[in-house]
């Protein structure tokens, strides 16, 4: 009768032992960063593993010109659990700028931190008409704004110089 009392004990913290599970963190894994633009940027990850948690967000988080992105910087989280692939639009971006990515999940779990830099934007594009009627005060030029590139111009007009060194630049005389 001892024997199996001490049986069903054994028996019992064997059970009781085996039914506590270690917690798993969620499985992540960073994606590459593409579609690099002067302001936005499309970036991914992949849950590979749920863990032993419910996941209840899942996203990026990012970070400019320093490293180790958290959730307490610059965030676009989704809510649910989800295993597999998943692309999120970075925007409201820097142009000419470092950005260090992570995924992080509830748990929370970070992928390995990626860095990438956005474009600087397009120059405008101009055409300058040639000067004519060249006169001992005065000549007539200008020029056609073709494309105004990737910000909004705020200034156009002509400049020049009487110097034979070098190109004009708007710290000569302009109009």
């Amino acid at each position: 009768m001892k024997t199996l009392k001490l049986l069903y004990l054994l028996t019992a913290l064997i059970i009781v032992m085996m039914s506590c599970k270690k917690d798993e963190p969620p499985e992540v894994e960073t994606l590459a960063v593409n579609d690099i633009t002067h302001t936005s940027a499309l970036g991914g990850g992949l849950i590979i593993n749920l863990g032993s948690e419910p996941i209840l967000q899942y996203g990026l988080c990012w970070r400019r010109n320093e490293p180790n992105p958290t959730i307490e910087h610059n965030k676009s989280i989704i809510a649910g659990a989800y295993l597999g692939e998943f692309t999120i639009l970075l925007d409201s971006l820097r142009p000419v700028s470092m950005y260090y990515v992570s995924i992080n999940q509830a748990g929370i779990s970070y992928g390995q931190q990626i860095t990438f830099i956005t474009s600087a934007g397009q120059k405008p594009e101009i055409i300058t008409s040639q000067v004519i009627d060249i006169g001992v005060y005065s000549a007539l030029s200008g020029g056609i704004i073709v494309n105004e590139g990737t910000y909004p111009v705020t200034k156009h007009g002509i400049c020049w110089t009487l110097a034979n060194n070098g190109l004009p630049t708007i710290n000569h005389d302009f109009l």
